[in-house]
């Protein structure tokens, strides 16, 4: 993947690490017990909005990015489950679980276009024992892109990992509900009816620091 796409994902915690710096090194913790309290912090923030929802297997999450008469909606279908997951990052995106993502555009009140994201979906075994299908790089934001000429939509999703090797999807949409380009940092371009990243860039005008507007898909991790 093209350096110029890379992103690092920031622990939700990461309050708690500025509030251990301003305490004196004789009391410094290690970084064992941070990632504990971190995963504290997360596990009982999870459980507060998860209580919005004490009685579904199931349940949805809608967020909306509004430009002008122009919206898109970012429909996410949760399982109300833990998956077991290995890794300092384990508990912290275990629960819920995203069984499935996809982008509703809209002018004004009405709907042009359902797009489902072309992201594989693969087995993962819960804490109980039971393998669910999930998706292997669940959207984490979009933002409104700002180009030359036009605004466009950017999402951007990732596997629950960090480093080279890590899944993640970045996807550009005009406001009318073009497909721009989708691609996976392990795969490369999906869709590319415009050409490949160089190509849709210097068409467009686009970069990663023209993105703005950002919203966090959902509020659990």
């Amino acid at each position: 993947m093209k350096q110029f796409w890379k992103i690092s994902l920031l622990l939700t915690g990461g309050i708690v690490f500025f509030a251990f710096a301003c305490q004196s090194s004789d009391n410094k913790p290690s970084k064992e017990s941070f990632l504990s309290g971190a995963k504290e912090i997360n596990r009982q923030k999870s459980k507060i909005l998860l209580k919005k929802f004490p009685h579904k297997d199931t349940f949805i999450v809608v967020k909306k990015i509004v430009h002008g008469k122009y919206s898109l909606d970012l429909v996410t279908c949760f399982l109300n489950d833990s998956l077991e997951m290995d890794g300092w990052n384990g508990d912290h995106y275990s629960n819920p679980v995203v069984k499935k993502q996809y982008i509703v555009f809209y002018e004004g009140k009405l709907k042009m276009k359902q797009h489902n994201l072309p992201i594989k979906l693969i087995g993962r075994e819960t804490k109980g024992g039971n393998v669910v299908s999930s998706m292997i790089a669940p959207i984490h934001e979009f933002c409104l892109m700002r180009g030359k000429k036009e605004i466009f939509y950017h999402l951007y999703g990732a596997d629950f990992c960090s480093g080279s090797g890590c899944t993640e999807f970045f996807g550009t949409y005009g406001l009318d509900g073009r497909v721009i380009l989708e691609e996976m940092s392990t795969l490369g371009e999906i869709s590319k009816p415009y050409g490949d990243q160089i190509q849709v860039n210097k068409k467009f005008g686009l970069s990663w620091k023209s993105r703005y507007n950002c919203i966090d898909s959902h509020d659990f991790w």
